[in-house]
């Protein structure tokens, strides 16, 4: 009996949980939506050696990448004193329990970031403020960006 009442009391729990989740629109939740324009800045970097992580002025560029409505983006990269910039279009991708960004450049530049070689970069979401980029599986730097 003992245990019953246990379990009865976990699942009142995670019930309560679930309906107080689902009756509120998160504000992040807002900003993801396939309609809203997002924009997200370059916060931490990291190499393949341990203590190799950089974070604001510290890093070696300062880079952005603005989606907008219409589900074109463009990317900003600022490094020493001068700034380039890359645009294409993306499509939100979400997959099993993974949700990326897919990036499509509109031409070839030394900004794409990724492991193939074309002009394609995938940009995971991590949280619902933190994106990080796919690049560091074919040893890119670890790039982790936070909505703004």
């Amino acid at each position: 009996m003992k245990y019953l009442k246990s379990l009865l009391f976990i699942f009142a729990i995670l019930i309560m949980n679930v309906s107080c989740d689902s009756t509120g629109v998160n504000e992040d939740q807002e900003k993801l939506s396939d309609d809203s324009a997002m924009n997200w800045k370059l916060t931490k970097m990291s190499g393949n050696m341990k203590g190799s992580e950089r974070t604001g002025s510290d890093m070696e560029y300062q880079e952005s990448y603005s989606f907008n409505k219409d589900k074109t983006f463009t990317k900003v990269r600022t490094q020493d004193g001068q700034a380039r910039q890359a645009k294409g279009t993306y499509e939100k991708v979400e997959k099993e329990s993974e949700t990326y960004f897919e990036l499509t450049f509109d031409e070839d530049s030394q900004l794409i970031g990724n492991c193939t070689g074309d002009n394609k970069e995938v940009l995971i979401l991590q949280s619902e403020t933190t994106l990080s980029s796919a690049w560091s599986a074919c040893d890119g730097p670890g790039l982790i960006y936070e909505l703004q």
